[in-house]
């Protein structure tokens, strides 16, 4: 054994346990700053998603994207036209939907794991919280993944939504079929993350 490898053996890994060692060493947040966005709501803010049904033999996939159309006032309150399927504004930590004259929370980022939340008229529980980049962002964005498996084993349906993003999956279990859905990339504030098709 020569003098280099010596070095290597113990320089390389000195090196390692004192840069892990150093006070608030951490190449993620040096590089990474968490996103201060609930969600980013701007007119021209476009979403790509891959859909796809797997039932028994047979598997069919496609593709879709959804869009902030315009800006809307609705009873002295500013909501934003979600591809003409219904409106959404935020308020405290949430993702408030407008659709038939009603709001209801579409995203809460409030919660905490364990906690129950209503997505689609359908009770999930958070079953996990992570903070991380998405599509390669310069941000760290908040993601939380609920489902209902814990008390209906026989249609199961998954989530997962995301601070700036909103949701980022949808899955739904049901016998020998699976739907669902998934965010490829978007357009939002004129900033491509992701891919498109």
């Amino acid at each position: 054994m020569n003098i280099k490898h010596i070095f290597i053996i113990i320089f390389i890994p000195s090196i390692i346990v004192f840069l892990s060692c150093r006070k608030n060493f951490s190449p993620i947040e040096d590089d990474i700053q968490k996103s201060k966005d609930i969600i980013s709501l701007n007119v021209g803010n476009k979403y790509f998603f891959r859909a796809s049904i797997i039932d028994g033999q047979y598997f069919i996939d496609w593709f879709f994207s959804r869009s902030i159309k315009n800006e809307e006032t609705i009873g002295g309150i500013k909501y934003f036209n979600y591809s003409d399927e219904y409106y959404i504004r935020t308020d405290n930590n949430k993702v408030i939907k407008y659709s038939n004259g009603k709001e209801s929370v579409l995203f809460d980022y409030s919660v905490n794991k364990g906690d129950s939340l209503l997505f689609e008229n359908r009770t999930l529980i958070v079953d996990s919280i992570m903070v991380k980049s998405l599509f390669n962002s310069s941000t760290l964005e908040t993601v939380i993944k609920a489902t209902n498996k814990s008390f209906n084993p026989h249609t199961i349906i998954s989530i997962s939504y995301a601070t700036k993003f909103g949701l980022i999956g949808y899955a739904e279990y049901r016998n020998n079929r699976t739907e669902g859905y998934y965010l490829m990339g978007a357009i939002l504030d004129n900033k491509m993350y992701g891919n498109r098709f």
